[in-house]
């Protein structure tokens, strides 16, 4: 594959996916595009590679894939493919929360951003998922029929984030279910509320939990409190928007919220270790 981004089209449409394969782009009719100048994830993107290596940067980290080993990206993650691909066999598909509300239940670990981005497969798993991506690429290149072939297509994708999900499973301490719902509320409010500095009490009182109870949940989930969490969020939007080109440290203080820059500034090399100046020199 080239350096070129999948990204799916903002208009709505009744199945917005798109894939890529050694055999090329799968453009369906959603109206999928493939954008050379996108290094902003715009949904959810999987890069599987079943035989061979391939490298990428995800929030700026560099990341590596070889034989059976997948690549997840959040929405709204800084996501390039600088790096030379040999990879003699791969699958890439982008899709974002339209997609994931077609289908039958809901995955939580979609909900944790913390999670590994490189996920290890065993030989069987390798064989089910290759086999799951090869019939998802099928039905999107030879469309038939809209109204058998979106179930269909659904139910592989379905079977695809069951192997995933069971793969984080078995390899990370999941917390309960309950306390995983409440830390999925609670990250919803940080983004929801991103810009506004909210106190961690009023995210308490949104969720009608205290905040000794909210901390113990993001604490397990997220491994660090909640006021470092939202901080270390705002931080990375930092880092994301000086990356895309924010003209000026004072209008991104503000922009996130931040009534006094020079504060900001101050935790910025506090998170990453370099001034804004620095940080926009290594990037550049």
């Amino acid at each position: 594959m080239n350096e070129q981004a999948m990204n799916i089209p903002a208009q709505r449409s009744s199945l917005p996916v798109c894939m890529a394969t050694r055999q090329g782009t799968v453009l369906p009719s959603t109206g999928c595009v493939v954008d050379e100048q996108s290094t902003r994830s715009v949904g959810y993107y999987l890069s599987f590679i079943g035989k061979g290596t391939s490298s990428y940067e995800v929030d700026l980290e560099k990341v590596s894939l070889t034989d059976g080993q997948l690549l997840f990206v959040y929405p709204n993650q800084l996501f390039t493919h600088p790096g030379y691909d040999s990879a003699e066999e791969y699958y890439h598909i982008a899709f974002d929360d339209r997609t994931l509300a077609l289908l039958p239940r809901q995955f939580g670990f979609l909900l944790n951003p913390n999670h590994t981005a490189v996920v290890d497969f065993d030989e069987a798993t390798v064989a089910r998922v290759t086999a799951a991506f090869a019939i998802l690429e099928n039905l999107l290149r030879n469309p038939k029929n809209a109204r058998t072939d979106t179930p269909i297509f659904l139910s592989y994708l379905t079977s695809l984030l069951t192997e995933l999900e069971l793969a984080y499973a078995t390899t990370e301490e999941r917390p309960a279910t309950a306390r995983m719902a409440k830390f999925a509320e609670f990250k919803n409010a940080v983004e929801r509320r991103l810009t506004e500095q909210v106190s961690v009490s009023d995210i308490a009182g949104e969720l009608a939990t205290s905040p000794s109870t909210l901390y113990g949940i993001v604490k397990e989930v997220a491994g660090t409190s909640p006021k470092e969490y939202i901080t270390n969020r705002l931080m990375l939007e930092a880092q994301r928007r000086l990356y895309l080109g924010q003209p000026s440290i004072k209008e991104l203080a503000y922009d996130l919220g931040y009534s006094d820059p020079d504060y900001f500034s101050r935790q910025f090399k506090k998170f990453t270790g370099k001034s804004v100046g620095q940080f926009m020199e290594s990037v550049n």
